[in-house]
């Protein structure tokens, strides 16, 4: 008696598409995780930078470096500009005989990548941007905006053409931390 046998080795087209399906699934998980991967790093890296430029300042002026063109220390600060939001300058204050008190940008301008300050707010006092950080020379101690009441700053960096923030706090005592 003949026996018809089909050894058919292979897989259906339906479980072909069950796999096509959970691999669609995966590409699209791991797409979604990469962008905010993404997201999450450029505000890191504005915030990074930011945090360097104000320890800069602040470094210099504890540290009676003196102002560029003059043989005098300064005191230095951060402006954060009102109207480039991706913007930061260091500044050298010093006084000059009969002159006054003088500005000398210090330091070429910071300008951040993908991101912006959007927002600083203050604990009893004005906010900005604009928005400057003053470090006084020899000592270091902290005033925002030349006004003494203000105990501590919240900047709020923003990834350009997202919602995406992050938080870093100024105090009056120097530090400068990141928001958990």
């Amino acid at each position: 008696m003949p026996t018809s046998s089909t050894n058919s080795s292979g897989f259906t087209l339906l479980e072909l598409l069950i796999v096509l399906v959970i691999l669609a699934i995966l590409a699209v998980t791991a797409g979604i995780n990469f962008r905010t991967l993404s997201e999450d790093q450029v505000l890191k890296k504005a915030t990074s930078d930011i945090q360097s430029f104000l320890r800069l300042a602040q470094s210099n002026s504890t540290a009676g470096v003196k102002c560029p063109g003059t043989s005098t220390a300064g005191s230095w600060s951060v402006v954060f500009n009102g109207s480039d939001k991706k913007k930061l300058e260091m500044n050298c204050s010093y006084v000059s005989g009969d002159s006054g008190i003088l500005i000398a940008n210090a330091k070429p301008p910071l300008v951040l990548e993908n991101a912006e300050v959007s927002s600083i707010t203050g604990s009893s006092c004005t906010a900005g941007p604009p928005f400057t950080v003053y470090y006084a020379t020899l000592y270091g101690t902290v005033t925002f905006n030349s006004d003494t009441n203000c105990s501590k700053a919240t900047v709020t960096v923003k990834r350009v053409n997202s919602t995406s923030t992050k938080d870093f706090y100024i105090t009056k005592g120097g530090s400068i931390d990141a928001a958990p």
